[in-house]
């Protein structure tokens, strides 16, 4: 997963109920002007290789605000 306006940070996965949840958190520039473009082919992609995975999150690592969220 190689996002050009942002950097990886962390993730956080819930496992124990079912949605399962998977949330990316990223450092985000400020100008990241393309980045749900970016975010929705990685959704696509990740809900592609974790069959079971319900609902994909992308967050801020400071200020845990939502950037986007996508759910099977």
């Amino acid at each position: 997963m190689i996002l050009i306006s942002s950097r990886y940070d962390s993730i956080e996965i819930q496992s124990e109920t079912e949605p399962y949840e998977l949330t990316v958190f990223l450092k985000v520039e400020p100008s990241a002007s393309e980045l749900k473009d970016e975010l929705q082919v990685n959704a696509d992609m990740t809900f592609d290789l974790i069959g079971n995975l319900g609902v994909l999150d992308y967050k801020i690592a400071d200020s845990k605000e939502i950037i986007a969220s996508y759910k099977r």
